[in-house]
């Protein structure tokens, strides 16, 4: 969904369309948040659901169990905003300065969390770490698009904005994950056959 976003991005950018380059940001962020946000009200309803047990266990999740599910389920969702924050920066031709952005930050957080690994953290512990650097990367990957794509700044986001980015991203949007979904299904499918 990212890429359509990014697509319309480019379209608005390369027209010197800079109404239409906020409002496209400001739907896609708007729609593809409340797609996080209810995502993440759904994650937190199942992991406190009372009696929750992983597929094929017989054993209730205690309390350490149930905070690594929410917090990995959590650090995933923050891709959702990373994703079409880094798509500005392709539109306007700074792709290269957002993918060095993310290289030096995931380098930096993959070097804490090795750290994480050599003291002995919880399972929970850890993931937990992982979710805060997540949340650090998507908030330098938002400081960093402010200043370096100008057209980033005082976005609207809002229910409004989403409301108008279903009508205008979903149809679009529907078409980029479906190549997703084959894509992955097309690498991955011969592993689930030969493991069934």
């Amino acid at each position: 969904g990212q890429n359509y976003v990014g697509n319309l991005l480019a379209g608005a950018y390369a027209r010197s369309d800079e109404v239409e380059f906020r409002s496209t940001l400001a739907k896609g962020l708007s729609f593809f948040g409340v797609i996080a946000l209810g995502t993440l009200g759904i994650l937190t309803i199942v992991v406190s659901w009372p009696g929750l047990t992983l597929p094929g266990q017989t054993a209730e999740l205690n309390f350490s169990d149930r905070l690594v599910l929410f917090a990995m389920g959590a650090a995933l969702l923050l891709l959702i905003p990373q994703g079409v924050f880094v798509a500005s920066f392709r539109a306007t031709g700074q792709y290269h300065r957002g993918m060095a952005l993310g290289i030096y930050m995931r380098f930096l957080l993959l070097l804490s969390y090795v750290g994480m690994l050599l003291v002995p953290f919880s399972p929970a512990g850890y993931a937990v770490g992982y979710l805060i650097g997540q949340m650090i990367l998507t908030l330098a990957i938002i400081v960093y698009a402010h200043r370096i794509v100008p057209l980033t700044r005082n976005l609207r986001i809002n229910l409004k904005a989403a409301k108008a980015g279903r009508t205008v991203l979903l149809k679009g949007a529907f078409f980029f994950w479906l190549i997703m979904i084959a894509t992955a299904l097309n690498q991955q499918g011969v592993i689930l056959v030969l493991t069934a």
